[in-house]
């Protein structure tokens, strides 16, 4: 005889049940202080998320109380997992409840496993949970793969791995709003080249790619979202590689990288609106290492260049900002913003007090292409040259009812850039300037 999975419950869990969503999905709860049944109710509550996954169909939706839950999960397509509940609520007050003040953290417990895998899953939703790892461990905090999810008011922090910090997403499409990515990174691999202990030792370096996201190969929208404090070597907030990406009303602050502190792209379409960069750090790192060994020497070291502290752009990359807030960040080799090979428009942008050793708050290489219209560029200073804007010779830059005003120590290194009805300071050739 073929049993129902409901048909050993008694009528008014039931009729709960069938006012849950849609027929044949249930609500399945997480508590640590459930009795682990069959987590129909508070006290029933699974004490697991895993267990709760296992329980799961299409459809289901699982509710977690508050807590730190020291697992792994793997999600299943057509399943959302809801944390911050304070673990009394009624099916209806998920949109009442205090998710801030509940926070469901969940925090791993296998050393270089993701915390959550989405591999080939689709229809997909996280909402208000805390993706942490424990201090002692190491691993991606999502991993995302061939799979469509949907994330909402969720924080990232403090997850380390080699490949990625928060979250790793590879052919998928991903939606992101009103989340947090905080404090991850990735460190930069070393390799051994050779030497012996008279002679020295010779290592080599590479860049880490991704401290917040990494993501490769797919669609990508974020909104609302905030990526602070985050590290790596590319793209230390957020690293892109043949991707389409569409961010609004974001906040990229005090991330750290060599290539693209705030946001490093390569082969990639971006749509940003509306959002803001603010005092990321693009430094230089260690390409290079030879120490002495037995005999007398200064050990040398070599460094990668320090580009884009805002955004770099790679190899064909396009970037369209409108009405974004670029402020405040520090570059040691080139540009708050940075195109080698790529292209922008910039359209209404503020561009204001931000530094490097060329271009403060823009660097195009010889075969980037630029387009400012409606910016203020103001306040932004270059240790060499173009505090304001530096255009290689060979590239391409038309600037439009523009202000360039107080930039040091000057304004443009315009190269064959065209300049039109603009105020720049102490005056510059051009229509209408």
């Amino acid at each position: 005889m073929t049993v129902s999975r409901f048909q050993s419950f008694p009528l008014p869990v039931l009729l709960l049940l069938l006012i849950a969503g849609p027929s044949g999905a249930a609500t399945l709860l997480v508590s640590q202080s459930g009795n682990d049944s069959n987590g129909l109710s508070w006290e029933s509550a699974f004490n697991t998320i895993g267990k709760a996954l296992m329980a799961s169909e299409t459809g289901d939706r699982i509710w977690i109380a508050s807590g730190t839950y020291e697992e792994t999960i793997k999600v299943k397509s057509d399943v959302s997992i809801s944390g911050g509940f304070l673990g009394d609520e009624s099916l209806d007050e998920i949109g009442t409840r205090d998710s801030r003040g509940n926070l469901t953290i969940i925090s791993g417990k296998t050393v270089s496993t993701p915390i959550v895998t989405c591999s080939n899953v689709s229809g997909v939703r996280l909402e208000t949970l805390t993706i942490k790892r424990a201090s002692e461990n190491s691993g991606v905090g999502l991993n995302v793969i061939h799979s469509d999810l949907e994330m909402v008011a969720c924080i990232v922090e403090e997850n380390r791995s080699d490949f990625a910090g928060g979250m790793r997403c590879q052919n998928s499409s991903v939606v992101i709003r009103d989340s947090t990515f905080t404090n991850n990174s990735v460190p930069d691999q070393e390799f051994f080249v050779g030497g012996t202990p008279t002679s020295g030792f010779s290592f080599r370096y590479e860049l880490a790619e991704g401290g917040g996201i990494n993501a490769a190969v797919g669609e990508l929208s974020l909104i609302d979202c905030l990526f602070v404090g985050n590290n790596a070597g590319k793209g230390a907030g957020l690293f892109l590689q043949e991707m389409t990406v569409t961010i609004e009303g974001c906040t990229f602050m005090e991330n750290r990288g060599g290539y693209g502190a705030g946001i490093g792209a390569v082969d990639s379409d971006l749509t940003i609106k509306g959002s803001r960069f603010l005092s990321n750090v693009a430094e230089q790192r260690l390409s290079s290492f030879h120490s002495c060994g037995f005999g007398p020497c200064n050990p040398s070291k070599g460094y990668f260049s320090a580009l884009g502290s805002a955004l770099a752009l790679f190899e064909g990359s396009v970037a369209d900002l409108s009405a974004c807030w670029i402020q405040e960040n520090d570059s040691a080799d080139q540009g708050s913003l940075y195109l080698e090979g790529s292209s922008s428009d910039l359209r209404d942008c503020l561009l204001i007090l931000n530094q490097s050793c060329q271009g403060g708050a823009l660097f195009l290489d010889p075969m980037s292409t630029g387009d400012l219209s409606h910016c203020t560029v103001y306040g932004n200073v270059a240790s060499a040259s173009g505090g304001g804007v530096y255009a290689s010779d060979g590239a391409s830059l038309v600037m439009v009812n523009s202000i360039f005003w107080e930039d040091f120590p000057d304004e443009i290194r315009s190269g064959s850039s065209e300049i039109r009805y603009s105020c720049i300071r102490g005056g510059g050739q051009g229509e209408g300037n």
